[in-house]
């Protein structure tokens, strides 16, 4: 079982999905981490509550997820598809090194954001998942 996951969350959907997810195969103590791309705290948050709460009601759980999303707006770089020059620079050198694809708008922005969360809250030893959620086609620009 992983101690984190890690993944872009723009409409919150794919989060909600995740921590209802991870509940129902009784993984409930792996925290998910959402990297915002383009929502500010308040309404992302908010958002993926309701997503969590409705899917859960859906499956018949109890839970609720009011308290327990963690959602990090600190690497939006002013908001959707805009990323900073490091940011750029950090990510062409990943695909280089790993041959795995990163944008910037998504997938690529939560890459960033998760290698520097780990970095400043010393999370090297733990078990870390990186759910690529794509955003190959912004590539293509």
């Amino acid at each position: 079982m992983p101690d984190y996951i890690f993944h872009a969350s723009g409409t919150g959907s794919t989060q909600a999905g995740i921590v209802v997810g991870l509940d129902r195969v009784g993984w409930s103590e792996t925290k998910c981490i959402g990297i915002s791309v383009a929502r500010q705290y308040e309404r992302g948050k908010q958002v993926i509550v309701e997503f969590a709460n409705m899917l859960a009601e859906h499956f018949g759980m109890t839970e609720s997820y009011d308290n327990r999303i963690l959602f990090n707006t600190d690497y939006l770089c002013g908001g959707y598809e805009l990323f900073t020059p490091e940011m750029g620079i950090y990510l062409r050198k990943a695909m280089v090194e790993t041959g795995l694809m990163f944008d910037t708008t998504y997938s690529g922005k939560a890459f960033y954001g998760m290698m520097d969360v780990i970095k400043k809250n010393g999370l090297q030893d733990k078990k870390i998942v990186f759910w690529h959620t794509g955003g190959i086609m912004n590539l293509m620009k």
